[in-house]
């Protein structure tokens, strides 16, 4: 016989709450299973009552109510309409990778854009356009899809050089749609330190911006060659389309937009090596977050997003010095934590 959900729900919570009574309120996760395999070396390295609440914390996630409606018949009428979740809570692994809590694809739903309707916003908004520029020759398609903005479009275009910055200018000669700014930036935190930080004070005379960058990952190999269009096309793909983005924005609950996550990567995503980044950064606004939180983020950096809604993070005393020097990394730098 099994335990009714509300027992099993209420026992997840204690569970949660006692391990932040023993640990803090945001830890890892150690399943029992790996206790013989792991949890000498996570006793050696982080104390009886750290791995206290991650014991605590794994076997509360697994199960939690979201994961509780597939497992108890109580709930069976609304199985087939309940999210179901990956539970990657094995623990942080040996390496430092921190996994993830995602929705099933079969339920990681999104909007299809455009809307099957005349989407229209309601007033016109200030926007600008801030682009990343690092590759230069990649700039007019970036340009070309800009124009699919209704409406009057600032410009601020970033890359690296000064080489660069003149091509940069060159291309944006014919731009028309509104004001062109454009400067060099540290190559240092890539396109997300350029984007936030480089153009910082430039944000207070918008309510919206679009974040793009001149985006090639070949890191990812064939896999991700279709990446950047991918993104391109699903925020500005037509007229249509960036009118049906920008119709959400009259909901003033609304801070960001961003693509459905490309196919061949909703399996993997996760916190890799930037939880710890991304929760100390965090805390200096106030916010705590918790790994047992579905984790969603624009992956590839790029979207839509309401200033007034990033004004926290903007108004941080960071700068590109915080920023590691580059060296191809593929993770676990300030700039991964930030997007």
């Amino acid at each position: 016989m099994r335990a009714p959900a509300s027992i099993i729900s209420r026992g997840s919570a204690a569970m949660r709450e006692l391990a932040k009574l023993i640990d803090s309120p945001v830890g890892v996760f150690l399943a029992p299973r790996d206790l013989l395999r792991d949890g000498p070396r996570f006793l050696r390295e982080q104390g009886v009552r750290a791995a206290c609440g991650a014991v605590l914390r794994q076997i509360a996630a697994q199960y939690d109510p979201p994961l509780g409606r597939r497992r108890n018949p109580i709930n069976d009428p609304l199985r087939q309409a309940a999210i179901s979740y990956y539970y990657t809570y094995q623990l942080t692994k040996p390496d430092g990778v921190v996994p993830s809590r995602r929705p099933v694809n079969e339920m990681d739903f999104a909007l299809e854009t455009p809307f099957a309707y005349d989407a229209s916003p309601e007033r016109a908004r200030s926007i600008v356009a801030i682009v990343h520029a690092f590759y230069p020759e990649v700039l007019p398609l970036a340009l070309e899809k800009l124009q699919n903005v209704p409406g009057a479009l600032d410009l601020c275009v970033s890359t690296d050089t000064e080489e660069k910055q003149r091509a940069v200018n060159e291309i944006c000669a014919d731009w028309r749609k509104g004001k062109v700014l454009t400067r060099i930036c540290p190559n240092r935190g890539r396109d997300v330190a350029a984007k936030f930080f480089g153009f910082r004070d430039v944000y207070a005379d918008y309510e919206l911006f679009i974040h793009l960058h001149t985006k090639r990952s070949p890191h990812g190999g064939e896999a991700l060659a279709r990446w950047r269009d991918y993104l391109l096309d699903n925020l500005l793909g037509s007229e249509a389309i960036a009118r049906s983005i920008l119709s959400l924005f009259d909901d003033p609950r609304l801070g960001v937009v961003f693509p459905q996550h490309l196919f061949e990567l909703r399996g993997i995503l996760n916190w890799g090596y930037d939880y710890d980044l991304a929760r100390n950064l965090l805390k200096r606004i106030n916010v705590e977050i918790d790994k047992n939180l579905t984790l969603e983020f624009p992956s590839g950096s790029m979207f839509w997003g309401r200033t007034a809604a990033f004004r926290p993070l903007l108004d941080l005393d960071i700068d590109f010095d915080d920023f590691p020097q580059e060296s191809g990394q593929v993770d676990g730098t300030l700039a991964h934590a930030i997007e």
